[in-house]
């Protein structure tokens, strides 16, 4: 089984979001509002503040690959699509996960 940050690596994010789900997250990521609380190889859960909203995200990888979850309006009405939180969390988790990794 692949771990959460081989699963989130940017390229094969790419494949699993629309491109304005990766430009909005990747500027939450960059923005510092992603605190990672959980970074376990096959779990990752982090708390994003965008603006005084916190949206609750997780990150797991399973048999069946990556699967996401979000506290946001997006996530619930759109569940086969990451929202943006959880691309902001896949990047930091991803860009943590290549540091130790260099």
């Amino acid at each position: 089984m692949e771990s959460v940050a081989e699963l989130v690596e940017p390229e094969r994010l790419r494949l699993l979001s629309t491109k304005t789900s990766l430009e909005e997250g990747a500027a939450i990521a960059h923005s510092g509002a992603v605190h990672l609380t959980v970074n376990h190889t096959y779990e990752v859960s982090a708390r994003v503040t965008t603006g005084t909203a916190l949206m609750i995200v997780t990150l797991k990888s399973g048999l069946n690959g990556l699967t996401w979850s979000c506290t946001c309006w997006e996530s619930l009405s759109q569940p086969n699509n990451p929202c943006p939180h959880c691309i902001a969390a896949a990047l930091v988790a991803w860009e943590k996960s290549s540091r130790f990794h260099r």
